[in-house]
């Protein structure tokens, strides 16, 4: 869930983090991808914004009639590491009928061949 831009206060209130906590630790944080800085403001991200993202990433590719995509590629679309977004992008790409490789596949790559 995108709580929106929050100020240092904002996020103290919300989550309980005493505000020189936040402080202390909003490097390890911005480093792990559970906040975002965006100028002066702060995004909170949860990993049901992640899987939302890359489910939109995935549904994309498949209307682009891919058939394989690069992890590289999905975390792109994203803004985000293929590292953040792997184990998500694993479990929902065969939602889509999608598998992730080493390189992109279009369906019409695959039909000059045959």
């Amino acid at each position: 869930m995108n709580h929106g831009q929050l100020s240092p206060e904002e996020i103290s209130e919300k989550t309980g983090i005493d505000l020189s906590t936040f402080y202390r630790d909003k490097k390890i944080l911005i480093e792990k991808g559970v906040i975002y800085k965006i100028e002066d403001k702060y995004v909170i991200w949860t990993y049901g914004e992640i899987d939302r993202k890359v489910e939109d990433a995935l549904k994309e590719l498949k209307n682009e009639e891919y058939i394989q995509v690069t992890l590289l590629d999905i975390a792109n679309k994203v803004c985000s590491t293929p590292e953040e977004i792997g184990k998500v992008a694993f479990r929902l790409a065969s939602k889509y009928s999608l598998k992730i490789g080493e390189k992109n596949i279009i369906k019409a790559d695959i039909s000059i061949v045959r």
